[in-house]
């Protein structure tokens, strides 16, 4: 027997011991009177996901070159096999594609779909006539050249379902004002051709008040903007940070690039409750910057409603500025405060609430 001369253009991708029922694709070989040699090439034509349904640089496909035998009578590719001598796919869209001395057959497999995982992987299989350089389907002398299919077509247990699959993450995250709210808007990403996501989620950060993003809104796959009413963009206030993910069924994608705004009060959304995580404690947030000249951004957070007074003190015990004095709800608050009508040197910031009291040593350098 000839010895086989194996080509590959293949990634390896390696999973657990854990063992996968995988699905195979035969091409049963006919009619090769002139004896030709053949090379198989599989590539896939956009993006693959891997057992877990995420998104795999795995699987991309290669070529295999099959010497003539003349008790040769298929070929074989295994679908998610990792232990495997010859190529396997992924949950991808595949050319197959064979050629001898210049010539070129090929058709399209789709196997995208996120049911493909245990038993519900099949074996499929299609006739490759080396003299007519025709595909078909097993047992037709149709030509299926240059066509797609589809392999829930063929396997009576296998659906069409694209939910499940990792959707890729927005690009081109950006922000800017609309009547003195946020407004974002994000791109469809193009690594993925074809609609694999199911609508979009929206996380913010507000600096010194929550400890990570948190989900402020959805929305379906065609709307790729949202509107942030919950927060007032102010040049000196807190900064405010947007990331989006991509979502697909129960899958989500990573997060998009990030992008921030100054804001100042956090408004209430529905039944009084902030639309960030409502503030746990009360307390009075470091001033930045300090030392200042002539300018700085106060924040302060309430923990319930308060009676509140925020109050500027020289070094004497001299009030110099009452900025607040007022009941105030639960919540998150920044202002900008402009000393330019005072002089240079030490001043003491005090927040003044229910059950609470602090301070802060403030520099003022003109």
């Amino acid at each position: 027997m000839q010895k086989l001369f194996f080509s590959f253009i293949l990634f390896t991708y390696l999973l657990s011991a854990e063992v996968l029922f995988t699905g195979e694709l035969t091409i049963n070989l006919k009619n090769n009177s002139a004896h030709r040699d053949l090379t198989f090439t599989i590539i896939a034509q956009s993006t693959v996901w891997n057992s877990s349904h995420l998104i795999s640089t795995a699987f991309w496909g290669g070529s295999v070159y099959y010497p003539y035998e003349a008790t040769r009578s298929a070929v074989y590719f295994d679908l998610l096999d990792n232990n495997t001598n010859t190529i396997s796919m992924g949950l991808g869209l595949y050319k197959i594609q064979a050629s001898y001395n210049g010539h070129v057959d090929y058709f399209f497999v789709d196997w995208r779909t996120s049911v493909l995982i245990g038993p519900n992987s099949p074996d499929i299989a299609f006739d490759y006539d080396v003299d007519a350089g025709r595909f078909t389907l097993h047992g037709s002398n149709v030509s299926i050249n240059t066509e797609t299919k589809a392999v829930w077509d063929y396997a009576a247990n296998v659906t069409n379902v694209k939910t499940g699959f990792e959707p890729a993450s927005p690009t081109n995250l950006t922000q800017t004002a609309s009547s003195g709210s946020a407004y974002l808007s994000w791109s469809h990403s193009t690594v993925i051709t074809d609609d694999f996501n199911t609508g979009y989620k929206v996380y913010r950060k507000i600096e010194n008040i929550d400890d990570d993003f948190l989900l402020i809104a959805t929305t379906n796959s065609s709307t790729t903007s949202y509107v942030d009413n919950g927060v007032t963009i102010d040049t000196w206030g807190a900064k405010c940070y947007y990331r989006v993910k991509a979502v697909n069924g129960t899958a989500l994608s990573g997060y998009s690039n990030e992008v921030y705004v100054l804001t100042t009060v956090l408004t209430k959304g529905k039944g009084g409750k902030s639309t960030s995580q409502m503030a746990t404690d009360t307390r009075l947030i470091n001033c930045y910057p300090n030392p200042f000249n002539p300018t700085t951004s106060i924040s302060y957070t309430l923990s319930e409603k308060s009676d509140v007074v925020l109050a500027l003190y020289d070094v004497l015990g001299n009030e110099v500025h009452r900025l607040v004095d007022e009941n105030k709800e639960q919540g998150y608050y920044t202002t900008s405060y402009n000393a330019g009508n005072l002089s240079s040197g030490v001043y003491f910031l005090v927040l003044r609430a229910k059950n609470y009291a602090a301070s802060q040593k403030l520099i003022l350098l003109k």
